[in-house]
């Protein structure tokens, strides 16, 4: 009997076939094997699980809280695998894995209970398309859908020319002009109600722009220059990153900004002083947003509507601007397309 058991430990590094084996060839070792503790064994750099008193784990076996896979053998088992029709990936460690996993190069998605998703998936409220591999779809179209470099599908959005509703699907009868700032280009004017001062911007169709402000309302005058003092500036710039927000909007950002005269400088011209200052409703690394004229009011910041809504017109009960408009939501200041 104590020959049997040691040869049984023994056993222990030659792994759970060779201990099965070795127990049906020894009568006396049943007895032996019925003294062994339930545990983690390793035998020839592989792992196994017995069961207290004689056995082995094979097949699904949930220990400490986690689930593990074990073959005909005995042996603890890792990575992909196929169980009963179903792929589950298992760990370096054993466990089965659930929820978002990378793999490689690729992301993959395994239910609560281990089964590999493939197909469309709604996680957290967006999205995602898992490919018959379960591999992640991103940055590619599935049909009429988008999926993001995040995996998440695109909604109410442009995708280079096309337009992706709420929905996520493409609306066909939508199109970005191509990629430039033709649209865009025209005259733009912020001014004061009462017209003392004003900032005229010129937007060119390749983004860079030209604009004056001027305030008329200095009221300064003296025997140098009788006919007062006027704020003044004259510089030039450029958009940068068009981007469309939706149907209506799209956003830009300032990328350099220049006068042509010194700031804080000042001249006389026919008997009027020029202060040369900064200029008004725009400076460099705004962030500004194109509205297409027809836009409905209700789409408009609040900060917005006091300075693009007021040529307005009621469409199917709802106001809409009449004219295209920019709106610098850095400084909040509107201009409306001027004729």
């Amino acid at each position: 009997m104590q020959a049997g058991l040691a040869a049984v430990l023994a056993l222990g590094c030659a792994g759970v076939s060779a201990a099965t084996a070795f127990v049906s060839e020894h009568a006396d070792a049943a007895a032996a094997y019925a003294a062994q503790k339930a545990g983690w064994k390793k035998s020839g750099g592989r792992w196994w699980y017995a069961h207290v008193g004689a056995g082995y784990a094979k097949g699904w076996k949930k220990i400490g809280g986690k689930w593990y896979l074990f073959d005909k053998a005995g042996w603890m088992q890792t990575g992909w695998r196929k169980s009963g029709g179903k792929w589950y990936y298992l760990k370096g460690s054993g466990a089965m894995a659930t929820g978002w996993q990378k793999v490689g190069k690729e992301w993959y998605l395994l239910g609560p209970d281990g089964a590999m998703r493939s197909g469309w998936q709604k996680i957290s409220g967006k999205w995602y398309y898992l490919e018959g591999s379960g591999a992640m779809a991103s940055s590619k179209w599935v049909g009429n859908y988008y999926l993001t470099s995040s995996g998440a599908m695109a909604t109410s959005r442009w995708v280079g020319k096309h337009w992706v509703g709420a929905d996520g699907k493409w609306a066909k009868g939508e199109k970005l002009s191509a990629g430039s700032f033709a649209e865009i280009a025209g005259k733009y004017e912020l001014a004061s109600g009462a017209g003392f001062w004003s900032t005229i911007l010129r937007v060119n169709p390749d983004g860079t722009f030209r604009g004056n402000y001027q305030d008329r309302n200095a009221g300064e005058s003296s025997v140098s220059y009788p006919k007062g003092t006027i704020r003044y500036c004259s510089f030039s710039g450029r958009f940068v990153g068009l981007a469309a927000d939706d149907a209506h909007c799209f956003s830009m950002c300032v990328e350099s900004l220049n006068y042509d005269y010194p700031q804080g400088s000042e001249e006389v011209i026919d008997g009027v002083r020029y202060l040369y200052t900064g200029s008004l409703g725009i400076s460099k690394g705004d962030s500004v947003d194109f509205y297409r004229k027809g836009v409905p009011v209700r789409k408009l910041p609040d900060a917005a509507y006091r300075w693009l809504v007021f040529p307005g017109v009621v469409k199917d009960g709802v106001s809409h601007t009449m004219a295209n408009s920019l709106y610098n939501k850095t400084q909040q200041y509107g201009f409306a397309a001027a004729r």
